[in-house]
């Protein structure tokens, strides 16, 4: 024989099970769902996430991750840049964006030669991330394609973003025309 209050515990429980999950659940589950590599029901769980808090970075993150993970860097890309808009400056959004562009800069240029490269990054840098990979590798094709206005230009962009940038890899990669039209020699 149960009592009254056990039987308002189980209504109580059967209700919320009925309901589903909460908001912030849905990221979490999406996470789990994830790390179980069970792709799907993780974009299913983060889909609703961000439709319940469109300001979930972690969720369009974790779709991103999804997205990249499954051989779709443009639907990565799309996502990371998402949860860029709405984190900016997060260090690990950072990384992960500089490294998608990266590596869709050099599948542009496998397919279609630098120029094809310059185009996806730029993308990026008009797009208004900014990293100082990104700017690196864009300086590199210029001087390839020896487009030194473009280099001029990505410089004075560069110091009107923050004049204390440096652009240079601590190894010293660069050349002299290069640190003289950019950085601080």
């Amino acid at each position: 024989m149960r009592t009254a209050r056990q039987l308002t515990v189980a209504a109580c429980a059967i209700l919320a099970l009925a309901a589903g999950p909460l908001p912030a659940d849905n990221l979490q589950v999406g996470k789990d769902y994830y790390e179980l590599r069970r792709f799907t029901d993780a974009l299913a769980s983060l889909k609703l996430a961000i439709q319940e808090n469109p300001q979930a970075w972690e969720a369009y993150y974790y779709s991103g991750l999804i997205f990249q993970e499954s051989g779709k860097p443009d639907l990565a890309l799309k996502y990371f840049a998402s949860a860029w808009r709405v984190q900016p400056g997060n260090e690990k959004l950072g990384k992960q964006l500089t490294e998608t562009y990266i590596q869709n800069a050099a599948k542009a240029r496998a397919s279609g030669g630098a120029d094809a490269a310059i185009a996806e990054l730029e993308v990026a840098i008009k797009g208004g991330f900014f990293s100082v990979e990104l700017v690196n590798q864009l300086l590199v094709h210029y001087g390839e394609q020896n487009k030194w206005e473009s280099t001029i230009s990505l410089g004075n962009e560069v110091f009107r973003r923050l004049e204390n940038f440096t652009l240079f890899p601590k190894d010293g990669a660069g050349t002299k025309r290069t640190h003289f039209l950019v950085g601080r020699a």
